[in-house]
């Protein structure tokens, strides 16, 4: 039998959508988990606000950034995003297998 549900570190992605981002930054390495301690959330904070618009039907555009230290949230999971490499935006679907990755790994 092969289960073809997506796990992370034990966890499914709807127990992952249902944690806190607190609770999440504990499954994470500790350079991700220090990053989402610090500063990055608040900087971060107009991205997610975004993303959370357009996962509520809100907001059509789509969504630019530089904010290229942000990890992947499960939140964040089947958004479109426009990361921007230093002369122009690349379009990336946000998938499971990317969760814990920064957006310029992507």
């Amino acid at each position: 039998m092969v289960d073809d549900e997506f796990k992370f570190k034990g966890k499914s992605l709807a127990e992952l959508k249902q944690m806190d981002i607190k609770d999440f930054a504990k499954l994470l390495n500790s350079r991700k988990r220090r990053s989402l301690s610090r500063d990055v959330l608040k900087t971060a904070e107009p991205l997610l606000d975004k993303i959370r618009a357009v996962n509520d039907g809100k907001r059509s555009k789509p969504i630019k950034t530089h904010l290229r230290i942000v990890p992947v949230l499960p939140e964040m999971i089947g958004t479109t995003i426009g990361i921007y490499n230093g002369k122009e935006f690349n379009e990336v679907l946000i998938q499971e297998e990317m969760l814990g990755l920064f957006l310029g790994e992507l």
